[in-house]
């Protein structure tokens, strides 16, 4: 986060986090769980983390700039990184903290590679920024 984007937003900074769930999803399966940016303030994601009942693969395409986050699918050990067990026990800083627009989504889209019904939790962990 440069310098000049946060001069934009001198007002109140709470810490925040968004979660997208899926339960019950199909193995082999694939959704998305979009997640709405509510309309008060932007967004700053600063680090990542997820729960899971089995392996998966994760897209994220942000409305703010009709943008991806990544190419392709990544695997979720690639993109939270992975500790040897199904959980990500801390949250993963981003390489770079992501802007996201109030009123903007997210659109998560997970594709199981377990192949066993999966139960996912991702969770966007950062601060919403109030203008002045």
């Amino acid at each position: 986060m440069n310098k000049t984007m946060l001069k934009e937003y001198e007002g109140k900074k709470l810490e925040y986090t968004y979660i997208a769930r899926v339960t019950n999803l199909a193995g082999s399966g694939q959704i998305d769980a979009p997640i709405q940016i509510s309309e008060d303030a932007d967004f700053i994601v600063t680090e990542v983390s997820r729960t899971r009942t089995g392996i998966f693969q994760i897209k994220i395409h942000d409305s703010t700039e009709d943008r991806e986050w990544m190419n392709d699918f990544v695997s979720d050990d690639n993109f939270f990184g992975s500790l040897g067990s199904t959980q990500s026990l801390m949250p993963r800083p981003l390489p770079r903290p992501r802007r996201c627009s109030k009123n903007s989504t997210l659109r998560i889209t997970i594709k199981d590679t377990s192949t066993a019904t999966n139960t996912i939790e991702v969770a966007l962990h950062g601060f919403k920024l109030y203008p002045k």
